[in-house]
């Protein structure tokens, strides 16, 4: 766990001594490059370190031979993959320009799950308050939520990547009024976006990831991003995607599932047909996990 850490935007950094102190100074320089100059910013990072947790996809039945070579499927299960799970939890809050009091402009939860195939990046919970227009930012100025957002995502990137280890990023966007602060909906500068365009702006945060500005997407052999919208037709799911001459290449607007599953990916030891309930993720406070669970106790 860290320690809180005041930052100004566009400046340089120094972090409250930690366990950590090398990587939160790593954080909090990056999160400064991205911030607005001349207002303060406060940091407060906090992580668990990662326990064995409950694997996030159920394993394949074992499948067997029969006499005349076709395949069937034995009741008994695989063993599952060991996951590891960590827990992040960003808040960067602001100081009131009247009574200097800090208040809390946004956080975001995040879970990362560690397997010996892959890494994955859940973001769990994105909220603000609405106390960010007590900074009176000029117009035009960069969206900090969205810069934060992308800065903090590329950092837990960076800082969990394993070479020739399959990384994944994966959210679901629903719009809601309000998610970590009880009662922000009540505070007038809160903007709150529907569906569509809450979509449009997680598109916009993790496009950096696969165009950096750099321009340099070497260090991975593929960086590529899925956009599902249950409902919409392709040519309306499309106008959500940032409008930059890669996205089209960069995106596709389908499920990736089949081609991050473990199990579909290693046909001779687990099959050729691999079940959906095994390839859907089973995340925590998931109505589809909630469902397939209540599918696991209904079926045989």
């Amino acid at each position: 766990m860290s320690n809180p850490t005041e930052t100004m935007g566009g400046s340089k950094a120094s972090s409250a001594s930690s366990p950590n102190s090398k990587k939160n100074n790593a954080l909090v320089e990056q999160l400064a490059q991205v911030l607005p100059e001349h207002a303060k910013f406060a940091i407060h990072h906090l992580s668990t370190p990662p326990t064995l947790c409950e694997p996030l996809n159920h394993p394949p039945a074992l499948p067997t031979e029969t006499k005349n070579g076709a395949e069937s499927v034995d009741v008994r299960p695989r063993k599952p993959l060991k996951t590891y799970c960590e827990k992040h939890f960003l808040a960067v809050s602001i100081e009131n320009p009247e009574s200097k009091e800090q208040l809390l402009a946004l956080a975001l939860e995040v879970y990362i799950y560690t397997t010996s195939f892959s890494t994955l990046i859940f973001v769990s919970k994105a909220d603000s308050t609405g106390y960010l227009n007590l900074l009176k930012l000029p117009q035009g100025t960069p969206s900090p939520i969205r810069e934060v957002t992308t800065t903090f995502v590329s950092y837990l990137v960076s800082q969990r990547r394993r070479k020739h280890i399959q990384f994944i990023i994966n959210l679901f966007a629903r719009a809601q009024t309000q998610y970590l602060f009880p009662g922000s909906i009540n505070n007038g500068g809160k903007h709150v976006l529907d569906d569509r365009g809450l979509v449009r702006w997680w598109c916009r945060v993790l496009n950096p990831l696969l165009e950096p500005p750099t321009g340099d997407t070497s260090e991975w052999e593929q960086v590529h991003g899925y956009l599902i919208v249950p409902g919409l037709e392709p040519y309306d799911t499309r106008l959500l995607l940032p409008r930059t001459q890669k996205a089209k290449d960069n995106w596709s607007l389908s499920d990736p599932l089949e081609r991050i599953s473990p199990y579909a990916s290693d046909p001779a030891t687990y099959g050729k047909n691999i079940p959906p309930r095994c390839l859907i993720p089973m995340y925590p406070d998931d109505p589809k996990a909630r469902f397939v669970d209540e599918l696991e106790e209904t079926a045989p």
